[in-house]
């Protein structure tokens, strides 16, 4: 495969002719160094204009899943044909939250995504969380992907950030870590989304009460509330999300519930870019449209045996100052 393969053109940085360009952002000591990367210094937004992207998880190598399911995904990113009013902007990145075997294969999911865009004008940025089917891709995704894409703070595949337009992405669990980087957003930041591969609170499969870790985790991110918007995982296989105020609270505890209480942080499940085993039996994309202060989310669906037919499952919004959010 030519080398030229792995440039993503879309969201490469172009080195200009004769100037040698060097940049570097440190995350607090207790964070550990940070190289502000790729694409230099955080896209800014045009006044007014709101913008998305999306968050998948879970797409695994080929001969795990239908034929055409992962496919199916990338066109709808691509395309966006379930797009009702409100309408979304078109997406500017994807973060995908593990289980993705991108290096798998001959780097098969990694072509597809490179074919799903390579005609379109449209040529989201790529974010991988690393996830338990990941083992031996963390060298890919540090020299491969997160070397030719925009905005990337860090150099570890593990636990990185994106800072883009009003939003800082934070990929990782790493309590230290994520907290230093929520601490240190740049000003122009509004809203951190926060991405891993196992979710806080599992709901349908993988289903356990929350380790006092995660309990620690969970009330780190609740103290600042102010800016941290959602937790974006997968791993389960189904799409869900719920919003926790109190890890410990009867109803987290409940592993039945979809709590939605007032006050607290989402965790949205994306669950499966076309796996069938212990699944939904859909493909999901969730999306997320930034207007300034306030977003909007919705999650696509599409059966696994129909990948092309994605609709609308869930639709929500959240407005700042607004503790309860809005449906």
């Amino acid at each position: 495969m030519q080398i030229a393969r792995f440039k993503y053109i879309g969201c490469r940085t172009l080195a200009m002719l004769g100037a040698i360009w060097t940049a570097i952002v440190a995350l607090p000591a207790t964070a550990g160094s940070a190289e502000q990367g790729r694409g230099g210094a955080p896209a800014q937004a045009t006044a007014g204009k709101p913008w998305s992207f999306a968050a998948i998880a879970d797409n695994r190598a080929a001969d795990e899943r239908p034929e055409g399911a992962y496919e199916g995904v990338l066109a709808e990113i691509r395309d966006m044909t379930q797009n009702p009013a409100p309408r979304f902007p078109a997406i500017e990145f994807v973060v995908a939250c593990g289980d993705l075997k991108n290096a798998a294969d001959g780097k098969k999911n990694w072509t597809l995504w490179l074919d799903a865009f390579q005609q379109s004008s449209r040529k989201p940025c790529y974010y991988p969380v690393l996830g338990n089917w990941d083992s031996g891709d963390e060298d890919f995704n540090k020299d491969v992907i997160l070397r030719n894409q925009k905005n990337v703070v860090g150099n570890d595949p593990t636990k990185y950030c994106v800072d883009w337009q009003n939003v800082r992405l934070i990929v990782g669990r790493d309590l230290k870590y994520v907290e230093e980087a929520i601490r240190s957003a740049p000003a122009a930041v509004q809203h951190v989304f926060v991405a891993d591969h196992y979710p806080v609170f599992p709901r349908h499969c993988y289903m356990h009460k929350p380790t006092a870790d995660e309990v620690e985790f969970w009330n780190m991110l609740l103290e600042h509330r102010d800016k941290v918007r959602a937790y974006l995982t997968g791993h389960t296989h189904h799409y869900s999300r719920i919003r926790v105020a109190d890890p410990l609270g009867k109803v987290a505890k409940d592993l039945s519930s979809l709590p939605d209480e007032a006050g607290g942080i989402y965790q949205i499940d994306c669950g499966s870019a076309g796996i069938p085993r212990h699944s939904d039996g859909a493909c999901t994309i969730v999306e997320i449209m930034v207007d300034g202060r306030d977003l909007r989310f919705r999650a696509l669906q599409a059966p696994l045996d129909r990948p092309g037919e994605f609709r609308v499952k869930d639709r929500w919004g959240w407005s700042t100052g607004s503790s309860a959010g809005q449906k």
